[in-house]
C-alpha cells in the first residue's frame, strides 16, 4: 500500500509541474509584443528595398528594437537574411542578395517575424546591369551606388537630386559609358530636381535649381531611353543637347523651353505638352533625327532657327495660334515637303525656308501672305516649290511673296485677294499661267511702280467678261503675255 501511495503522491507533483509550466507560457504569451525599426530602415518596411542587379556589391543592414524573439523567412532563395533569428537584443539583419543573372527585374519578400507580429520586406533586384535607387538625402547618391556604375545600363532614381549628384552622373555614370556597353537607361521620372550641392558643370557656375531642368544639366546623356522628372516646370538652355534618347516626353508641368535644349539631340519623337507657352531660339536645331514633333496648340511663335537642319523631318503642323515665323525658323529642313500656313500668321522671316530642297508646297491661309526674303544667292538652295495654295481667308499678297520660286509654272489667286504688292514673281521666274478669279483687278499696292514681275511669257487668265477691265487698269496687267477669258 506505501508503494501505491507514493507513486500516486509522484503522478501528483508530476501534474503539478506541468500546470506551473504552462500557466507561465501562458502568461508569456499575454505580454504585447514591441517592435520598432529604426529611423534608417522604416522606408524599407514602406517602400521596399531596390538593390542593383550586378549582386551584392552593396548589402543593406535593417535595425529595430523589440522585446521578442525574432526570425526572418525569404520567399526566394537568391535574397536571404544573415543572421536569419536572433534575441530581443539583437536587433539587426543583413539583406544579402545574389547576382541577377536574368535581364529581367526578380522580386521577393522577407517576413520578419516577431511574436504574434510579422514586418514584410519587399526586395526588388534589376536585371543584370540594373539598379534602381531612392536617393533619399539630395547629394549622396555616389555613396549609394558605391562602385556599381562601372558596368550600369540601367538607371532608374527615385527621391532628392541636387548638383553634386548630378556632377556624379555626368562625371561618371555617362562620361565614362564608352568603357563598357554604355549607359541605356535613365529613368527619374519619380526623381525631383532641388537647389544645393556642388556645381553640376565643372568649367562653368551652374547649380541645381528647385523643378527646374537647368542649363547644360543633361547635356550629352548617352542613355537610348530618357525618362525626365515629372515635377520640372522649365527646360533650360542647352539642358537637353546632344542626349541620345531616340523619344523624349516632356513632362505636362513644363512651360518653357530654353534656347537650344534639344540641339544635336538623337531624338526621333519629341512630345511637348499643350500647355507649353514659350520654346526658345533654336530648341530643336541639329536634331538630324527628328522626325515628328506635336508643337503645343497654344504656342504664338515659332522662334528664330527653332527647326535649322532638323534634316529628317517630313512635315510640321503650324498651330493655328501662330502670329509669325521667326527668321531661319524651317532652314535647311531638307526632308520638309510641304508647309500649311494657318490663318493666324502676320509674319515670316527672312529665310524661313532657305535650303529646304525637297519643299514643293505652299498652303497659304493667312490674311497676308507676306514677303518672303531669301538674303542667299538664288540657285538650289531655293525650296523648289511648285504648287503654291491660296485659300479665301487671303486678302492681301505682299511685294515679293513668291520671289525666287523659279519652280513655279501656275498660280490662282481668288477673288478674296483685293491688295497685291509689286514684284510678287521677281525678276527671275518661269511662271506660265496665272489665274485671276475676281472679276476686277485688285489694288496695286504701289501704284507708281505697278509690275508683278517678268511676266512677258506668262498668260493671264480672267473670268468671262472681265478682259476689258483688266485691259482697261493697264499695267502690271498688260505686261502678261496675253489676257485670256475663261
Amino acid at each position: 500500500m506505501k508503494v501505491l501511495k507514493d507513486l500516486s503522491l509522484l503522478l501528483m507533483l508530476l501534474g503539478a509541474g506541468s500546470l506551473v509550466a504552462c500557466s507561465s507560457e501562458e502568461e508569456g504569451s499575454k505580454i504585447p509584443t514591441e517592435f520598432t525599426s529604426s529611423q534608417e530602415s522604416a522606408i524599407y518596411f514602406s517602400d521596399g528595398v531596390d538593390i542593383a542587379g550586378m549582386g551584392n556589391a552593396r548589402e543593406l543592414e535593417i535595425a529595430f528594437t523589440t522585446n521578442k524573439d525574432w526570425s526572418v523567412s525569404s520567399t526566394a532563395v537568391w535574397c536571404k537574411a544573415v543572421p536569419d533569428r536572433g534575441s530581443a537584443d539583437e536587433g539587426s539583419f543583413r539583406i544579402v542578395v545574389e547576382g541577377n543573372p536574368y535581364e529581367v527585374t526578380r522580386e521577393c519578400v522577407l517576413t520578419l517575424k516577431v511574436g504574434n507580429m510579422d514586418n514584410n520586406i519587399t526586395v526588388r533586384q534589376g536585371g543584370v546591369n540594373s539598379a534602381k535607387y531612392h536617393v533619399a538625402e539630395a547629394g549622396t547618391l555616389i555613396s549609394l551606388l558605391s562602385t556599381e556604375y562601372v558596368e550600369l545600363t540601367d538607371l532608374t532614381l527615385t527621391g532628392e537630386l541636387n548638383g553634386t549628384d548630378f556632377r556624379f552622373l555626368r562625371d561618371y555614370v555617362w562620361n565614362l559609358s564608352s568603357n563598357w556597353d554604355g549607359l541605356y537607361k535613365l529613368d527619374l521620372t519619380d526623381a525631383r530636381i532641388v537647389a544645393g550641392g556642388e556645381r553640376y558643370y565643372p568649367s562653368m557656375p551652374y547649380y541645381t535649381q528647385n523643378d527646374i531642368l537647368s542649363d547644360y544639366l543633361l547635356e550629352s546623356c548617352p542613355a537610348d531611353e530618357l525618362h525626365l522628372p515629372s515635377t520640372i516646370k522649365a527646360i533650360g538652355q542647352n539642358a537637353l543637347c546632344a542626349v541620345g534618347a531616340k523619344s523624349i516626353v516632356i513632362p505636362e508641368s513644363v512651360t518653357s523651353i530654353g534656347n537650344y535644349a534639344f540641339r544635336w539631340a538623337w531624338s526621333e519623337t519629341i512630345d511637348i505638352p499643350n500647355d507649353e507657352t514659350e520654346i526658345g531660339r533654336g530648341a530643336f536645331m541639329n536634331c538630324k533625327r527628328l522626325k515628328h514633333v506635336q508643337l503645343p496648340q497654344n504656342l504664338s511663335y515659332i522662334a528664330k532657327e527653332l527647326f535649322m537642319q532638323c534634316e529628317d523631318l517630313p512635315s510640321i503642323e503650324i498651330p493655328l495660334s501662330v502670329d509669325s515665323i521667326a527668321e531661319g525658323a524651317f532652314m535647311f529642313c531638307t526632308s520638309l515637303e510641304k508647309l500649311v500656313i494657318p490663318k493666324s500668321v502676320r509674319y515670316i522671316g527672312t529665310n524661313a525656308w532657305y535650303g529646304c530642297r525637297s519643299l514643293k508646297t505652299l498652303e497659304y491661309h493667312s490674311k497676308s501672305i507676306p514677303e518672303v526674303v531669301c538674303l542667299f544667292a538664288s540657285g538650289v538652295e531655293y525650296p523648289p516649290v511648285n504648287d503654291i495654295l491660296i485659300g479665301e481667308e487671303v486678302e492681301e499678297i505682299e511685294a515679293f511673296a513668291f520671289s525666287g520660286f523659279t519652280e513655279l509654272r501656275t498660280l490662282i489667286i481668288p477673288a478674296t485677294v483685293k491688295k497685291i504688292g509689286n514684284e510678287i514673281f521677281g525678276s527671275s521666274n518661269n511662271m506660265e499661267s496665272l489665274y485671276m478669279q475676281s472679276l476686277t483687278p485688285p489694288e496695286i499696292i504701289d501704284a507708281s511702280y505697278p509690275s508683278l514681275g517678268n511676266v512677258s511669257l506668262c498668260n493671264l487668265y480672267v473670268p468671262h467678261g472681265a478682259k476689258a477691265q483688266y485691259e482697261s487698269a493697264g499695267k502690271p496687267w498688260t505686261d502678261f503675255k496675253a489676257i485670256i477669258e475663261e
